[in-house]
């Protein structure tokens, strides 16, 4: 009998790593709520626009680098909020498409693949002009679209970038990370970000509009902010609240607007003469842009056309992948119930001993949740730096709390195999629920809460931190 516990208690553990591992990639599906087809455009881009995506800058910390101070006083300025999750890849999908990470199925950094959706660039490329993209810091921007840049450059050399400012293209984009390294490597508060990534960004600004000059339209712009102490991915206002600065021909000078940050995708095309990606969800900021009534009222038309029928289409296909999922929840939740059944039946001849392991187990549940919240903070994927230190967090203390529940189960004299068990069983609560509402490795169909982002992982990982200290124990 105890091999046979330290079986399961193997097996669960496994199960509970491989959960972890794996928690990220459930971010995404491989196909978005909607499918319209491709924007058809007639005429030629009437201007160049240069896009700069300051990654990681909240929109109350845009006074940290004088240029833009300067052009929020002297230029448009919107105030955008990003939908969730405020993951960075989501968000570029987002900034190009117009469609929200819940729709385009883009809602992680990991196993990226190509977006399924128009994009700015292609209806840039489609209309007969040039694109190009430059990161300092990722390749993601030609995973999510491979074939909307005719020029790319990955480099941690900042010239390349002034090579596409200077090389004639009617679509740039530049992505410097500056902002987003100081966030995750010592939080939003720290002057590695309020002064050193300032610093650095100020003087790649002024040498972008140098190289740019007078080609057309600039737009600065975020992915997503940062907390004070570094971290973002949840609904936090510091996280969610964004920001986008114009300037140049085309736009507004006084130009005052609150949209999202799926707005920014028809706004662009509206600057350069385009439709918007026929998947964008977003209204094109106007009140932005020097246009005539008439052209405005056109625009905002257009808008309501290709918005309502996109939501109705989204929601028609949400309804119909959770009742599927709905199916596999009632499957998944009687193959769980069915798990502690076994358990009971198991422990049956051991009442005494079970019921120490079972609430030993739900101590450690409590006792865990409790310490998250004293060290950790908020349910929420801002809660780290990096996601990857909320899940090492949360294991040790699953660790650590798994520890003290063994306590009481070693003192046991009979029945410790048994013991165990009920401990086991006892503590997955939370797991098992986790295991019945999200599965092991099933793509959810809404993310609209920041536990709904963190707590799979979570979960499994301090649970697996207790069954870890249970399998000694056995």
């Amino acid at each position: 009998m105890k091999f046979a516990a330290a079986f399961l208690i193997a097996a669960l553990l496994a199960l509970s790593v491989y959960r972890v591992a794996t928690g990220r990639f459930t971010l995404s599906r491989d196909a978005p709520l909607v499918s319209p087809a491709p924007t058809v455009v007639t005429t030629k881009p009437t201007r160049k626009v240069l896009v700069v995506v300051l990654d990681g800058l909240r929109a109350d910390a845009v006074e940290l680098v004088p240029s833009l101070r300067d052009r929020r006083e002297h230029g448009a300025v919107a105030s955008l909020e990003a939908d969730l999750p405020t993951i960075s890849a989501a968000q570029y999908t987002s900034l190009l498409t117009g469609a929200t990470p819940q729709t385009s199925g883009r809602r992680g950094n990991d196993a990226l693949t190509p977006v399924k959706l128009d994009s700015v660039p292609d209806l840039v490329r489609r209309a007969g002009g040039r694109t190009a993209v430059f990161s300092d810091g990722v390749d993601w921007w030609w995973l999510l679209f491979p074939d909307a840049f005719d020029a790319r450059e990955a480099s941690l050399q900042f010239q390349p970038a002034l090579e596409l400012a200077r090389g004639g293209y009617d679509f740039v984009v530049v992505h410097l990370c500056a902002f987003d390294d100081a966030g995750h490597a010592l939080g939003a508060a720290h002057p590695s970000y309020r002064v050193g990534a300032a610093l650095q960004v100020e003087w790649k600004l002024a040498a972008l509009r140098a190289a740019w000059g007078d080609a057309g339209p600039v737009l600065v712009t975020s992915d997503h902010g940062h907390r004070d102490s570094g971290g973002h991915g949840g609904g936090e206002p510091e996280v969610t609240g964004t920001f986008a600065l114009l300037d140049g021909p085309g736009v507004a000078n006084d130009g005052r607007a609150k949209g999202r940050v799926i707005d920014v995708a028809p706004t662009l095309a509206a600057l350069m003469g385009l439709p918007a990606p026929s998947g964008s969800e977003g209204r094109t900021l106007t009140g932005l842009l020097e246009l005539g009534d008439d052209e405005r009222r056109r625009i905002e038309a257009a808008d309501v056309a290709r918005i309502g029928p996109l939501l109705e289409q989204a929601e028609r296909r949400r309804l119909g992948l959770e009742a599927g999922q709905d199916v596999s929840r009632a499957l998944r939740g009687g193959s769980a119930l069915a798990v502690l059944l076994l358990v009971s039946a198991l422990v049956r001849s051991q009442r005494r001993a079970a019921a120490t392991g079972f609430v030993a187990g739900l101590g450690a549940l409590v006792l865990g949740c409790a310490a998250y919240f004293v060290f950790i903070g908020a349910v929420s994927p801002s809660s780290a730096r990096g996601f990857a230190l909320l899940v090492q967090y949360t294991a040790l203390i699953g660790l650590i709390v798994g520890v003290l529940a063994l306590l009481p189960v070693m003192r046991l004299r009979e029945g410790r195999s048994h013991a165990l068990l009920a401990a086991a069983a006892g503590s997955s609560v939370l797991t098992v629920w986790m295991y019945t509402a999200f599965g092991i490795a099933a793509p959810r169909v809404s993310i609209t809460s920041a536990w709904a982002i963190a707590l799979p992982s979570l979960a499994w990982a301090g649970w697996a931190g207790v069954l870890a200290v249970l399998l000694l124990g056995t």
